[in-house]
């Protein structure tokens, strides 16, 4: 009990750090996500070279999603159907 106790002492101490870095990267990050659900509008069609309509591609936020949904999934997998540790 003592040694939780101490932990959680100790990373609380430590912690002020993390909270100050996070918050700076905060400022950066949040432009970057907003550009995810923006529509750009720089985008010059007769310039891209896919076949497939604006309109009719999947969106990034789409990927991304599906990304960390199969992350998520294969972690519960591996820990549960082959002892890997994640």
């Amino acid at each position: 009990m003592m040694m939780l106790v101490f932990s959680f002492i100790e990373i609380g101490m430590s912690s002020r750090h993390l909270f100050v870095d996070l918050f700076h990267a905060s400022k950066d990050i949040g432009p970057a996500i907003k550009r995810i659900f923006v529509k750009d509008p720089q985008y010059i069609p007769e310039e891209d070279n896919d076949p497939a309509p604006y309109e009719d591609r999947v969106k990034d936020w789409w990927w991304q999603v599906g990304v960390i949904a199969s992350l998520i999934i294969s972690c519960a997998l591996l820990a549960t159907q082959f002892d890997v540790g994640v």
